[in-house]
């Protein structure tokens, strides 16, 4: 609706004038609107009931002021039709307004045109009845009809509700009480006294409420001590507002989940309380009349007489179930084990229907394993005891016997004096075969049939146990199949399984029936090798690794070139226990995988020294991690000839807390082997790039920096990627950052670094072959890496002018890398002698102590500006 912003016209009605006085002593609401809406005169009684004095009222916008929001265009709506001329349904009806104080009030309208003397509408005169407490009455008259019906209806449902509607039952009560109390949860939950908490078992929610019922499955007791209590005591909790209660527990176990106000009724069975019903609201709070906690309690006892009446129900058909379902053989004998009854899971065990055991004595079942002496103690047991229970082997109808276990239970009848014995039970048979088999898997590898390392360790302990008496020293051998994940990886892992198998049948052919062969995992054994010294076991190894490197051929007619390391220790000499020689044998394979594979290695202290100085170092590097403990020193890089500074390599340095600084030759070897190198490695490019970058901003843009990445740093795919990251992040040009590779990471999988050195390459970032000439040094595959540097290793450096052959090397390495345009940089230049013959062949570039020593980064940066 539209209205215009003209001055409003005065209104020339004598009549409306009248009336105004007299509505002033009448108790009806009259109120003059003009066509923009605005109060134009208004009684005594419109102004007491809307809270605002006349003279506020008069020029105020009657629907802004006084008509909700939410019903404001439906009742402009109705006064368009009218001064429209549309009179209908808009000379009468009712709608709410609000009152200054922001109440709600009915009022029912009598509309009517106003027209000037000219005949043309200028108002509304509106005649309003206040009727909000006529309709209140007749919604608690609705209200109390609905509460009656529901409650009959409650009643009726759970008079005989089945046990199998019961749950369905409970929601549809939920709702009906939900809806008619205009909550927005309606729920039951269960105290569980024994853990302590209050389950939510059924939930009915209203429109665009949220469920609670998952995040309410175990709520802890100790959350609402006074709530528990009254609940106990049979008493009904009523919570207007929670928002108004005394801070504590329930308080905070309800405001989070926006519960505003809340009615809970305990639900008893035979005088405790087992749980509750409850209804809450969030959308609002309710001061709750006397009917809605009513309604609530009412529920609360109709489901303590439901549970009640089923428990006894379940109690009678209890019994009767339980003999037919038991899965236990159940037989039932008077005083003189003559049988009365059994239950279904006796003939299915025994064989014998009821047919052919009642009235006959239990001793038919007899096996005749047991002596007369078993029996006698069983009666007596049965007489002074009442009860009887243990193993008894009894016999089949087909004549099998089976191993039992049973349970002889005396019950005496009060009323007849009269006694019986019920005998309960269950076939041992398969859990003892289940117990031989768990037994041989506890005790024996799955796969080859062999030992494993707890039945080796019972052996390993019963020869130490005997050492004493006998004085005969034992072997301890380890062994590993070499780069046995190749065939793995090849050939599959069922081909890797027949192998191992393959192999256990082998090394037993050759052994003697005392020894032990265990299989420990994967492609590891132990052979425990009884009453043998040093050279006993030296002669068995020896022997063994032959065979091993010999082909091994399937069934399948699979065939594998493999060999075998293994480790030896020696008891007493090389440990006291169990541990002490499985870990001293170990140490000897491990030595004996470094030396080369395909040989053997007796277990010697100083083994174990380095494997703890290893481990002591790995340690220790997790710790310089994180503690700032690794820093970068950067061996500068010279042009030979002009002797300008060019850039420079970072070499990692570790400074120890406790040992100083400590060199990569230390360190690094450790961390190779195990997921350090990675961790150290990324430290070394983001420190370095860092570094980098901060000399960029001091003007030292005329750097390149060398980074040497592991192996393992090489096998990931994603490292070009991670080094685009980084350069993208810190604004580098590709160009000054050059990353170093060895000729063995070259070598170890040549496609994937060929790959990768090729996205290297289309990266921009320099690429150099570091200790060229150290290994293969194969021009084929020198050839399909675009690399721009090949570095002389130092070792060659260091004998010219002494060995000639070292120079030869030296010289072909130029001429070979100007042949392909590669640049050349010598390491380890010490002399002005190596230098000048360097330059004299032609090499490009030098780093070493004749120039400088590796410099920390506040050092290189000093050198830095004074060669600028």
């Amino acid at each position: 609706m539209t209205y215009g912003d003209d001055e409003a016209r005065p209104l020339h009605w004598v009549q409306c004038e009248e009336a105004v006085r007299y509505f002033d002593m009448a108790n009806t609401l009259f109120l003059v609107l003009d066509l923009q809406g605005r109060v134009q005169q208004v009684n005594q009684c419109g102004s007491e009931l809307l809270k605002v004095p006349r003279s506020e009222l008069i020029g105020t916008n009657w629907f802004d002021r006084f008509v909700p929001e939410a019903r404001r265009p439906e009742v402009e709506a109705v006064f368009e039709r009218l001064w429209q001329g549309e009179v209908g349904d808009a000379e009468h009806f009712e709608n709410l307004i609000l009152t200054r104080t922001g109440e709600e009030r009915c009022i029912r309208w009598s509309n009517a045109l106003l027209y000037d003397e000219r005949d043309r509408a200028t108002g509304v005169l509106a005649l309003g009845e206040d009727v909000t407490d006529l309709k209140r009455h007749q919604q608690d008259l609705v209200r109390l009809a609905s509460y009656r019906e529901l409650i009959l209806r409650l009643s009726s449902r759970f008079i005989r509700v089945p046990a199998n509607e019961l749950s369905q039952a409970i929601h549809q009560a939920l709702s009906d009480i939900g809806e008619f109390m205009r909550a927005d949860r309606a729920y039951i939950f269960e105290y569980d006294l024994v853990h302590g908490l209050a389950v939510n078992t059924h939930e009915w929610c209203g429109e665009d409420v949220e469920p609670q019922m998952e995040n309410l499955k175990a709520v802890p007791l100790a959350d609402m001590p006074d709530w528990l209590d009254a609940h106990q005591r049979g008493e009904r909790i009523v919570i207007p507002s929670v928002a108004d209660l005394e801070e504590g527990a329930v308080k905070e176990t309800l405001l989070p989940q926006g519960i505003q106000s809340l009615v809970a009724a305990p639900i008893m069975s035979d005088g405790a309380c087992t749980g509750f019903v409850g209804i809450d609201l969030v959308c609002q709070k309710s001061d709750f009349d006397d009917r809605e906690p009513e309604l609530i309690s009412l529920f609360a006892e109709l489901l303590s007489s439901v549970a009640s009446r089923q428990n006894l129900e379940e109690k009678l058909l209890l019994s009767d179930r339980v003999f037919e379902a038991s899965p236990y053989a159940i037989m039932v004998t008077d005083a003189d084990y003559q049988v009365l009854s059994v239950n279904p899971a006796f003939e299915q065990m025994t064989g014998y229907a009821l047919n052919d055991v009642q009235g006959k004595t239990a001793a038919m079942l007899s096996s005749g394993v047991h002596d007369a002496e078993f029996y006698h103690r069983f009666d007596r047991s049965l007489k002074e005891d009442g009860v009887w229970e243990g193993e008894i082997h009894n016999r089949r109808r087909n004549g099998e016997i089976y191993p039992q276990w049973l349970t002889v239970q005396a019950v005496d009848n009060h009323q007849t004096k009269g006694r019986y014995f019920i005998v309960i039970g269950y076939d041992l048979t398969e859990k003892k075969a289940q117990k031989q088999l768990i037994e041989r898997l506890s005790h024996y590898d799955p796969l080859t049939g062999l030992p494993n390392l707890l039945l080796l360790k019972d052996r390993i302990d019963s020869e130490i146990s005997a050492y004493p008496r006998h004085g005969e020293s034992f072997a301890l051998v380890g062994l590993d199949l070499d780069n046995f994940a190749v065939i793995n990886d090849a050939y599959g892992l069922s081909s890797g399984d027949r192998v191992i198998q393959r192999v256990a049948e082998i090394i037993r052919l050759h052994l003697r029936e005392q020894d032990t062969l265990c299989h420990q995992s994967g492609d590891e054994y132990f052979l425990l090798l009884p009453e043998t010294q040093v050279s006993g076991a030296l002669k068995v190894v020896e022997k063994l690794l032959k065979i091993l490197s010999s082909p091994l051929c399937l069934d399948s007619g699979e065939c594998f070139n493999m060999t075998a390391s293994a480790g030896i220790a020696i008891y007493p000499d090389d440990g006291h226990s169990y541990y002490d020689l499985v870990k001293a044998s170990g140490i000897a394979l491990h030595r004996a995988k470094q030396l080369g594979k395909n040989s053997y290695e007796f277990y010697t202290r100083e083994q174990q020294l380095r494997i703890q100085e290893s481990t002591r170092v790995e340690n220790e590097l997790h710790h310089a991690l994180t503690e700032d403990e690794l820093l970068l020193y950067f061996q500068p890089q010279y042009e030979v000839g002009t002797e300008k500074l060019l850039g420079a390599e970072a070499l990692i340095r570790w400074q120890h807390p406790k040992l100083g600084m400590m060199p990569p030759g230390h360190f690094i070897p450790v961390a190779e082997k195990s997921h350090l190198i990675l961790d150290i490695g990324r430290w070394v490019i983001d420190t370095a790039i860092a570094q980098l970058v901060d000399w960029r901003k001091k003007g030292l843009t005329e750097l390149t920096l060398a980074i040497n990445l592991s192996a393992a740093e090489f096998r990931r795919t994603d490292l070009p990627r991670i080094l685009s990251e980084l350069l993208a992040e810190s604004g580098l040009p590709p160009e000054v950052l050059e990353i170093e590779m060895t000729e063995t990471v070259a070598m170890e999988d040549s496609d994937r670094t060929l790959s990768v050195v090729t996205a290297l390459h289309q990266l921009g970032v320099k690429l150099a072959l570091d200790d060229f000439g150290t290994g293969y040094s194969s021009l084929s595959y020198l050839s399909q890496f675009e690399i721009d540097k090949l570095k002389i290793d130092q070792s060659f450096v260091a004998q010219i002018g002494q060995h000639v052959q070292a120079e030869t090397i030296v010289d072909a390495v130029i001429q070979m890398a100007r042949s392909f345009g590669y640049q050349t940089l010598a390491e380890g230049v010490e002399t002005q002698a190596q230098y000048e013959y360097l330059k004299q062949q032609g090499c490009n570039q030098i780093q070493g102590f004749y120039f400088s020593q590796p410099l920390p980064a506040h050092e290189f940066e000093q050198l830095l500006l004074q060669n600028r």
